[in-house]
């Protein structure tokens, strides 16, 4: 191992590091997602179309300002945060994870829209179409990835740019879908199931 920790052995650990940081992203992130569904799902049955459409603008919003709060946080003091995880024999490595998350920590925000969007049609009952395009958007662009781009560039760099490149892929087609799917099923006239039946 040189004093650099540019090898396997340096790059493995930065990568360890780099995902006990990334938890942080998941702070949010991960909660919002399933929020989305359940608000989306309690107002679709209830009839309330608008309230749906308030909250998926509300959680897409508040989802972004916390990702890129934290993705500033994580990638300014990546360094720091990384030390927590590591005895000082390895302090080289948080500068490695550093190095990556310079890559990754700025990219974040793509997703946002891909995982709110995809969690809001997912609240309204649509799961199959979603997995369709999250399969198409995230896993077909990184099988292309490793078996075109990664063999012109063998570098641990590359592997990763596959990450934001997937999500931006990903992010895109939910935007397009969700479009026309909020025109088919939100921008309809409410029909709330508590509304009386019959006029007195």
């Amino acid at each position: 191992s040189d004093d650099n920790g540019n090898n396997g052995r340096g790059y493995g650990g930065g990568c360890v590091t780099l995902n006990f940081i990334d938890l942080f992203q998941n702070l949010d992130g991960t909660p919002a997602k399933y929020d989305e569904i359940c608000s989306v799902a309690q107002n679709y049955g209830a009839g309330l179309y608008g309230r749906c459409k308030k909250g998926i603008n509300a959680g897409h919003l508040m989802t972004s300002v916390f990702v890129i709060a934290i993705s500033a946080v994580i990638t300014i003091w990546c360094v720091p945060l990384g030390k927590f995880f590591l005895n000082k024999n390895d302090y080289n490595i948080a500068y490695i994870a550093q190095e990556l998350m310079f890559l990754l920590g700025p990219t974040y925000i793509i997703y946002v829209s891909g995982s709110i969007f995809s969690s809001a049609i997912r609240g309204t009952g649509e799961s199959f179409l979603t997995m369709i395009i999250t399969l198409l958007g995230t896993c077909v662009p990184r099988i292309f990835w490793v078996f075109f781009v990664i063999p012109r560039s063998y570098t641990l760099m590359t592997i990763l740019w596959s990450y934001p490149v997937s999500w931006a892929i990903t992010s895109l087609a939910f935007i397009v879908y969700y479009m026309k799917f909020k025109k088919r099923k939100l921008d309809i006239e409410e029909n709330p199931v508590d509304k009386p039946v019959f006029s007195a």
